[in-house]
């Protein structure tokens, strides 16, 4: 038991005691710090870079990946930053930035709030996928993945099957 004691000396002489029980309030914060201390371990193992903005506007949960793919600085987010500071931040960083306005618009204002995914290149020739959700509690969740590779092997089977196509068109004109 959590036993809180407050003892002030009374007007006509001697004290004035009060003690109230705040376990179960110790104990609901406890459990909740745990569960935020879990939450942030798990996903800390993610590839995919994640935030979650509260209806607020200000980053509830940033994840390691979030803060390399978008080059913050490590303390960036030990205080919770706005939507619109990281928005600027990572529109600066990729030609992303219909995207970052889209998410800017759909966390402040709440309007339209529907799930939306784009693909747009970071300024050093990389390709993600920005994939938005809004959570029951009105909190966002943005999560970006790193598609280059799979964007690379897409581009390169293209240009082959263009190289295939034209040999054969150039093939049944010699014929």
């Amino acid at each position: 038991r959590t036993i809180h004691v407050i003892a002030r000396p009374h007007p006509s002489g001697g004290l004035a005691v009060t003690a109230e029980d705040i376990t179960a309030s110790v104990d609901l914060r406890r459990a909740s710090a745990e569960e935020r201390a879990v939450m942030q371990a798990t996903t800390e193992f993610l590839e995919e870079a994640l935030v979650v903005f509260g209806p607020d506007g200000r980053s509830r949960l940033v994840n390691a990946a979030f803060v390399r793919l978008w080059e913050f600085p490590a303390a960036a987010f030990a205080q919770p930053m706005h939507i619109s500071d990281v928005a600027r931040h990572c529109a600066a960083r990729s030609e992303g930035e219909d995207y970052w306005s889209m998410v800017l618009d759909k966390v402040t204002s709440g309007v339209g709030r529907r799930k939306a995914r784009e693909k747009f290149a970071l300024s050093n020739g990389d390709v993600v996928l920005g994939r938005y959700s809004p959570m029951p509690d009105g909190s966002s969740l943005l999560v970006m993945s790193d598609v280059t590779p799979s964007e690379r092997v897409a581009t390169a089977l293209r240009e082959r099957n263009e190289a295939l196509v034209h040999a054969d068109e150039i093939r049944g004109a010699l014929v």
